[in-house]
């Protein structure tokens, strides 16, 4: 019986392993919208020279007031993906508990 739940596990497919993500939660100054970025660890992060590691994002809003304005992130890591240096124009960084409070007052 074990040979073929050894067979039958060769042919399911494997659970995806767990990805490491940091999560950035931004306020557009000019568009007043709530923003998310999901940052893989694995995949989004290039060398720097230096050392460390960069991550670069740009977030737009859905337009729902007629507005485009792009919030840029920069994000430093170390050399164990730890962040070391964050940076943002056009909006501010926020707390997930004020992104999630911004989503339910901007749909009601």
């Amino acid at each position: 019986m074990s040979f073929f739940k050894k067979l039958a596990s060769m042919f399911s497919p494997l659970s995806p392993p767990a990805e490491a993500a940091y999560f950035v939660y931004v306020h557009s100054h000019r568009c007043q919208d709530y923003l998310m970025a999901r940052i893989s660890l694995a995949n989004d992060l290039s060398e720097k020279d230096e050392g460390g590691y960069i991550a670069r994002k740009i977030l737009v809003g859905d337009g729902r007031n007629r507005c485009f304005e792009r919030v840029e992130v920069v994000l430093h890591f170390d050399g164990r993906k730890n962040l070391a240096e964050q940076e943002i124009s056009g909006g501010r960084f926020i707390s997930e508990a004020e992104y999630q409070a911004g989503l339910a007052e901007s749909s009601a």
